[in-house]
């Protein structure tokens, strides 16, 4: 169980969905006022999503290099 596994009691924030749905929120504010991108992680290996970062940081370094 992840909760035992992080040392939590069942009642933990961890676990609450209001809380959940409140970072969720913020973290979406965060990235949006600082216009980063987000990577969907859903059914992703962390192969996919290590390549789809480097895809980003290309694509960012070839955009600084054009004077974008």
């Amino acid at each position: 169980n992840r909760l035992l596994s992080l040392n939590q009691a069942p009642e933990t924030a961890y676990v609450d969905i209001d809380k959940v749905q409140d970072e969720l929120a913020f973290a979406r504010r965060m990235f949006a006022d600082h216009g980063w991108p987000v990577i969907d992680m859903t059914r992703r290996s962390i192969e996919e999503a290590a390549a789809a970062i480097i895809n980003l940081f290309n694509d960012r370094v070839l955009a600084e290099g054009d004077g974008a």
